[in-house]
């Protein structure tokens, strides 16, 4: 059995149930993303930019994103 790293991209959106992150830069260590609260709704609401630091695990990159953990799973 052979599984593959799963990786955050640029540019991409990750739904996390009511709320999806959208990737706006990526670095080695760091990530850039913003919050995109009810995505696909007449009341989607996005927040500012914020950074965090990029954590690597066994199968796939996470990061916590305002209290939340955010791992690379297929984008939106």
């Amino acid at each position: 059995m052979t599984n593959t790293f799963s990786k955050f991209e640029t540019g991409n959106i990750y739904n996390y149930g009511w709320r999806a992150i959208e990737i706006i830069k990526k670095t080695p260590k760091t990530i850039t993303y913003s919050v995109i609260d009810h995505y696909g709704n007449f009341n989607e609401r996005r927040t500012e930019p914020k950074r965090a630091k990029l954590l690597s695990h066994t199968y796939t990159e996470r990061f916590m994103a305002d209290g939340y953990e955010a791992a690379a799973a297929e984008a939106v």
